[in-house]
């Protein structure tokens, strides 16, 4: 079983909780700050989803991490008085945490300090099947997370935290030591001073926001299964400007995926009637340049441009036609038809064989392949006594280039030319243990392209109580991803998903979270994997039952 170990990181733990302990001492100055930044995940991005179903509306933008300022306007849009007592129960909750002041504050300066303790057991029985809760989804051994408010306008947040190597979870152990890697010193060959693994400074008044953040994204209602920008990567190095209103939202994103390699993305948000949202993505990727404002600027049109033509995307001198860079497109339409319910659908293309030139020069543009995918689901939450009974469904379809715009060899290596201009997060991970790699992983769908996914839940929860689901996922997959990339060839092109041996994966699981007290958790979830055709060979069969166990202490 994988758990967290060293005698160096109790007494970290121990050292933490002391110096919250110390700092969470108020002075009863009030304090006023819209500006602290929700996370993806959080317990108020959860809540707010909770009372809008119950009122038969749509959040305008479910793009988080979110401000407070955004999250009150969001909330001025609840009548409290219409809601059941699971409701007003959530709706109260998220009062009281947009109320919350620091623990210390003197003058128009706020500061808190917290701890939390985390500890966890993951084991599986067969290795060469990924794990359900991998790296990204687990939580520290140690955090000890900072805040500061200066003033009304201005907020910054650092975590400290020692978490496991992603060496030691995804790519197993080469070395001789025999302990789980951390990020802080736990043995002399173990060393990487990668944290914090969240820190951000935000300022903004009630309507706009500016915030440059090492976070979690998700750009969507379906988190991890967001076609554009999905919660699963472990961070993101961004800026960010907002502006917000009740009904309209303009969102400016820069990404730094790896040295030279930028994300652009402008977001465009409106809402109609209470009833629909409806949000447009439009991004560049950019591969071997530095960061430039042309691809930032609010008003600009992408496509309007050939800025492919500018940069040598493979380092021979030459400058590739559409090798430098790549341009990606969204929709979203989130609909709330009567009480309870949310109705989603997306839709995500980087590239796509244009009619007009197939009419007109077919030889020359017969290699293009169609890189998209969609994506529908619903969401029903219905308030029954306490708590919220959950169930959600959804499908997703992506073709066997979608994220995938050049290059015709694979690697996890950003140095390659596929990794430069496809849709990937990369970030180079140095442990002497298992030799330096890259955590590849694409920054929308999960699981890339060449897929298609049914998958559903059910759930119950309570507050303060546990929280209860069942979950299973049916999943085929092709050939073409991060390990195998097809040639770039009007045959390959016009393959359909999914492609060549199929990999089919079903997934059944059980979760479970208590919170007998506010600052006590414990988790449980039991999965069972089974593929065929495992790694897209002919009649490879095999499963593997994955259990993981976690209680975590914070103050």
């Amino acid at each position: 079983m994988r758990t967290h170990t060293g005698r160096s990181l109790l007494a970290l733990a121990v050292i933490a909780f002391g110096f919250a302990l110390a700092a969470n001492a108020e002075d009863g100055t009030a304090f006023a700050n819209a500006q602290k930044i929700r996370p993806v995940g959080s317990a108020v991005a959860d809540d707010l989803e909770s009372i809008y179903a119950e009122s038969g509306k749509t959040i305008l933008s479910p793009t988080f991490p979110l401000p407070d300022a955004e999250i009150r306007g969001l909330l001025d849009r609840i009548d409290p008085a219409g809601l059941s007592e699971a409701g007003r129960a959530a709706y109260d909750r998220i009062l009281a945490a947009l109320n919350e002041k620091p623990k210390f504050s003197s003058g128009s300066l706020g500061f808190t300090a917290g701890a939390a303790l985390n500890l966890e057991g993951n084991w599986r029985s067969d290795d060469d099947i990924p794990w359900i809760d991998g790296y990204s989804k687990r939580a520290p051994l140690v955090s000890v997370p900072l805040e500061f408010w200066f003033g009304n306008s201005v907020y910054g947040f650092s975590d400290f935290a020692a978490k496991e190597d992603p060496n030691a979870v995804n790519y197993g152990f080469s070395g001789s030591t025999g302990v789980n890697a951390m990020d802080m010193v736990a043995h002399p060959l173990v060393f990487d001073m990668n944290f914090p693994f969240r820190t951000l400074m935000s300022a903004g008044g009630d309507y706009w926001t500016v915030t440059i953040a090492r976070d979690k994204l998700s750009m969507g209602g379906a988190g991890d299964d967001n076609l554009t920008i999905s919660s699963n990567a472990e961070f993101y190095d961004f800026a960010r400007f907002s502006l917000f209103t009740p009904s309209f939202k303009y969102s400016g994103l820069v990404a730094e995926l790896n040295v030279n390699r930028y994300l652009y993305l402008h977001r465009l948000d409106f809402s109609l009637f209470d009833r629909v949202s409806i949000g447009l993505t439009e991004g560049t990727l950019v591969g071997h340049a530095p960061l430039e404002l042309r691809y930032f600027n609010p008003l600009m049109v992408f496509h309007g441009y050939l800025p492919w033509d500018d940069y040598d995307a493979n380092g021979d001198g030459s400058n590739d036609f559409q090798k430098g860079t790549g341009s990606e497109l969204g929709i979203e339409v989130n609909a709330s038809p009567w009480r309870y319910t949310d109705l989603f659908f997306q839709f995500q293309m980087n590239e796509i064989e244009d009619p007009f030139k197939l009419i007109f020069w077919p030889n020359a543009v017969s290699d293009i392949p169609n890189g998209y995918g969609a994506l529908a689901g619903a969401k029903v939450r219905y308030p029954l006594g306490t708590g919220f009974l959950r169930v959600s469904g959804l499908v997703v379809y992506t073709t066997p280039y979608d994220y995938i715009l050049a290059g015709t060899t694979a690697s996890t290596d950003p140095a390659n030319l596929n990794s430069n201009i496809s849709y990937l997060y990369d970030r180079p991970l140095h442990s002497n243990m298992s030799g330096d790699k890259y955590s590849a992983q694409w920054i929308g769908f999960e699981y890339g392209p060449d897929t298609v996914l049914w998958k559903g839940s059910v759930g119950y929860d309570f507050f303060r109580g546990p929280l209860v689901s069942l979950d299973g996922a049916l999943r085929f997959s092709g050939e073409n991803g991060i390990d195998s990339v097809n040639n770039r060839s009007a045959e390959d092109s016009a393959k359909k998903t999914p492609s060549g041996i199929v990999e089919t994966s079903l997934v059944f699981g059980a979760s479970a979270t208590w919170s007998p007290k506010p600052w006590l958790s414990i988790g449980s979830g039991l999965h069972w994997t089974g593929r065929w055709n495992a790694g897209n060979v002919r009649n490879a069969k095999d499963n593997s039952w994955e259990l993981a166990l976690s209680c975590g202490l914070k103050i």
